[in-house]
């Protein structure tokens, strides 16, 4: 995954995982050569590409006039996304490179987003489930992390067993597994209530502040609903029975 940002008018900014593109890096792409910003965060370390924007249009321009020379929709050309209505060919030739490209902002100003347990959905838009990964709304390794960080107290009905491992082990969990049920997102641990809430605070504070950057998506508030759902594995299940008088 690539998460790209438009800090401000001249800047383009590239932040993905480098421990998983570590086999792909070459030699001189190394910090130490100083074509990289590696940065860290408490989970991981990333890898950060800074580009002029001018330039950045300029090598997209070339590509756009090097396919419509070839003049073939025959291109050998991997679709990364199959299901965008018509062929990478037809795509490319949608945008005129001597045009000037209009700026928009990712959602428009006045957008409400609202992250939570919401049955099978994670996010909701305006009023309404969103049916895609929220990950595709992020612009910085932040709000990744953030994120990560709070889905990792929850867990889909179908893979509670997996998640909670050996505490599932003497657990009853049909309830959770059910037809109706297996696609729903779940507390994995009632201790971790607190927890989970306050993570999903932070990944709504991050993301503003990322929507809020240049000019990304101004005007759009981002709020967490807390988990009122009941958690998969609570203490008291494990706890002994009480001694008898």
């Amino acid at each position: 995954m690539v998460l790209v940002s438009h800090p401000d008018a001249d800047t383009v900014i590239w932040e993905m995982d480098v421990r998983g593109l570590g086999s792909a890096l070459a030699e001189y792409w190394r910090p130490e050569n100083g074509f990289l910003s590696l940065a860290f965060t408490t989970e991981s370390e990333f890898l950060r590409l800074v580009f002029k924007r001018e330039e950045y249009e300029a090598d997209i321009r070339a590509m756009l006039r090097d396919i419509r020379d070839a003049g073939s929709a025959n291109l050998p050309v991997e679709e990364l996304e199959p299901n965008i209505q018509g062929e990478a060919y037809e795509q490319a030739m949608i945008l005129r490179c001597d045009e000037r490209w209009p700026r928009e902002p990712l959602l428009r100003a006045g957008t409400v987003l609202e992250f939570g347990l919401f049955g099978p959905n994670l996010l909701i838009i305006d009023g309404k489930p969103d049916l895609g990964w929220p990950v595709r709304l992020f612009t910085r390794w932040s709000a990744l992390a953030a994120f990560k960080r709070w889905i990792g107290y929850v867990s889909r009905g179908h893979a509670i067993r997996y998640a909670l491992g050996e505490d599932a082990c003497d657990m009853n969990l049909p309830w959770f597994t059910d037809k109706e049920r297996r696609n729903d997102f779940f507390l994995l641990r009632e201790h971790e209530r607190t927890a989970c809430d306050e993570a999903g605070t932070v990944l709504a504070s991050t993301l503003h502040a990322c929507f809020s950057e240049g000019a990304t998506a101004p005007g759009v508030e981002v709020r967490y609903q807390p988990c009122r759902n009941p958690a998969a594995f609570s203490e008291i299940e494990k706890s002994p029975p009480p001694s008898l008088p």
